[in-house]
């Protein structure tokens, strides 16, 4: 007698690349339609067994599950390792700009500290020119300096005259 026998998978295929990978390792009759693994055939002796061809469809499936786990876990793995670098690559752009910031900040305080130095020996440059400018009229009206000192940047001056 003869029969046509349709045995159809339970599994939904979500990657037809494994699909058929693991349909051309096994070889046998199984094929898959519309994301799932089928068998279809006419058989005209009864050669086919059905009971053989329905565990074959759960070894195709098991397989293809196994395969299609392993790719799941490869995939996680880019994706963690994408984040990773893409999360290292930021860590370093921050640490970049973190010690170009830094760099900055001591480029900016050796700035301040130069203009500070150079105020101070403007200043007292000044001082000393203003204190040789009181000295020297002092010495036109007639007075002596008999004391100087410089101290927290200051000057004191004892100036004398005698008069005749």
């Amino acid at each position: 007698m003869s029969r046509v026998i349709n045995i159809k998978g339970k599994l939904f295929i979500e990657n037809r690349k494994i699909a058929i990978e693991v349909i051309q390792r096994c070889r046998n009759s199984i094929y898959f339609e519309n994301n799932q693994f089928l068998f279809e055939k006419y058989d005209a002796y009864d050669n086919i067994d059905e009971d053989e061809k329905i565990r074959q469809m759960e070894e195709v499936e098991q397989e293809y599950l196994k395969k299609y786990n392993i790719y799941l876990k490869v995939q996680q793995q880019k994706k963690e390792e994408i984040e990773r670098l893409k999360i290292e690559a930021q860590k370093k752009a921050i640490k970049e700009e973190i010690d170009r910031l830094e760099k900055e900040e001591e480029k900016r305080k050796i700035a301040e500290e130069k203009e500070r130095q150079r105020i101070k020996e403007e200043k007292q440059i000044l001082r000393e020119e203003k204190a040789d400018l009181i000295i020297a009229n002092a010495k036109k009206q007639g007075y002596k300096l008999k004391k100087e000192i410089r101290e927290d940047n200051t000057i004191k001056l004892v100036l004398q005259k005698r008069v005749y």
